[in-house]
Parts: structure tokens; sequence; C-alpha cells
């Protein structure tokens, strides 16, 4: 908030969608000098440069743009290592929790407070294995839950991608999985739905992704049943989870006889012009 003519910033809150607002906090004015908390600590450079990552192993340079497009540039994979391809057991692998309201995804490990499934993960098998499992929140609103994963590369057209889902119980309520574009939220497509009890166990799901310029990314969303009681989100009587996605077939390079064809898939718009000389 800087400026001579800074007005007031207002923070509200309210118990339902059609309840009267609350004002909680206010700011008014230039603040600009204002600090709350400890600073941040400064950032590191990044060696390689902008719009440049760096592996992981041997510290080689390559551009951002060979992150996350289906092909390992990098010896140790480090370019491709957070790209949404995950077994969740050294981390999320760049699915991130978006979640507003009152479920969200969480890294979980072990048997789940819900039901009493799943009692350990698909990759091993066991209770020291993870998995995303579906947990309430501290959000006012039964929004559903969701995780994303980051931008990706262009993809084939025989790009698809398969994961396990979990989802057991009274208050197993809908799952789904979308494509959407990074660029343009409105531009999302559902790709594969599930809803209701499947019983207590893992359940292998698949998706065909297709052909896609750079730019889009896949969307988990799910949403518990919950009964009429206030204090009853469908937590308690549900278990909903996701493990082991891997992503299969996307590099378009797979697809194309040489490299002119792949560079032309990914720059449409430099399209060759050519001049008939006879004319001239």
């Amino acid at each position: 908030m800087f400026g001579r003519t800074i007005g007031s910033l207002n923070v509200y809150t309210r118990n339902s969608i059609r309840g009267a607002p609350r004002k909680i906090w206010q700011k008014s004015g230039n603040v600009a000098s204002l600090s709350t908390g400890t600073p941040a600590p400064p950032t590191t450079p990044n060696p390689c440069g902008n719009n440049s990552f760096q592996c992981v192993s041997n510290h080689q340079c390559i551009p951002q743009a060979q992150v996350c497009d289906f092909l390992s540039q990098c010896p140790d994979k480090s370019d491709e290592a957070s790209c949404g391809s995950c077994t969740f057991e050294s981390g999320q692998c760049g699915w991130k929790d978006i979640s507003t309201g009152r479920y969200n995804f969480h890294r979980f490990q072990g048997s789940s407070p819900g039901t009493g499934g799943p009692k350990g993960d698909h990759t091993t098998n066991s209770a020291n294995g993870y998995y995303m499992l579906v947990e309430g929140a501290s959000g006012l609103f039964y929004t559903r839950a969701r995780m994303e994963t980051v931008p990706f590369g262009a993809t084939s057209p025989s790009c698809h991608v398969t994961f396990y889902y979990h989802m057991f119980g009274l208050g197993a309520g809908n799952m789904k999985l979308s494509v959407v574009n990074s660029n343009n939220p409105t531009d999302k497509t559902y790709v594969w739905s599930m809803t209701g009890n499947q019983g207590n166990g893992w359940h292998m799901g698949s998706a065909d992704i297709g052909q896609l310029k750079a730019g889009y990314k896949l969307q988990f969303e799910a949403l518990p049943y919950k009964t009429a009681s206030p204090s009853d989100t469908g937590i308690k009587t549900s278990d909903m989870a996701i493990d082991d996605v891997i992503f299969n077939n996307c590099s378009p390079s797979q697809i194309f006889s040489n490299l002119s064809e792949y560079k032309m898939f990914l720059f449409p718009t430099l399209t060759p012009v050519f001049f008939n000389i006879c004319n001239l």
C-alpha cells in the first residue's frame, strides 16, 4: 500500500454463502514503510541465469523450456523430477494443493483417519509408503479439494496418464481429473471421473491427454459426501486418495520422423514462406 491516494484494505469473513460479512481487519493509507514479521532472506541468484535450469548432479545448464517436456536432458533426470509422474515416496513431484475450502490434498503415510482404509499406499503396499489423501481443512465452504501439476511441455497424440485411486466409505463422493490451460483457466477439459464407494482397495485409473501445446497442466479434484449435520464433513466416513501417477508416451519427439517436423509442431506460427521465382 503505497501512495498519497491509497484508501483502505479490508478483510471480511462470513459463515455462509448469503451470510452478512464481518470485518476482521483493516489498514488505511500509505503504509509502504510498515514492516510485519521477519524480513525474508535474500534469494540466491540462479547460477545459470534467467530462463535456465541447473541439473542437480553435474550442474549443467539447460533452457527452462526443456524442463517438463517429457525428455530428460539432465543425466540425473532432475529436469523431469517435478513434473507430475510420482510415487509420492520422496515428495510430491511438483503436485501442489490449491484447495481453498473445507477439504485439501495432503501427503500422508499409513492408515487413514477416516474409515480405516487405505491401510497403506499402493507403491509399497505397506504402512511405510506415502500417498495423497483428501483431508479436512480450515476453509469455510464445501468446495472441492484440488491439486495440480506445474505446466508441462507439448504432448504427443498418444499421451496418456495412469494412476491409482482409493475411494471407500459412505462419504466417498466424487473425484475428477482435468486438463487445464495454465494461461486460460476457463480452457478446462475433464478426462476422467469416478463417483461413490469403490471398495476398500486401490484401483487403476487412466485418461487420454492427447496432443496439446505447451502450457497445460493436470488437476485432480475431490469432494466427499456430507450429511445435513453441520459437524459432518464426510471425512470420517470416507477415504479418497491418489497414488502412483505416471505419464506415458507423452514426448512429441517420439512421433515425428525428423527434427524439422518436431519444430513445426512446437512453433506453428513459424510457417515457411515460399516464393514462385518464375513470377519474379
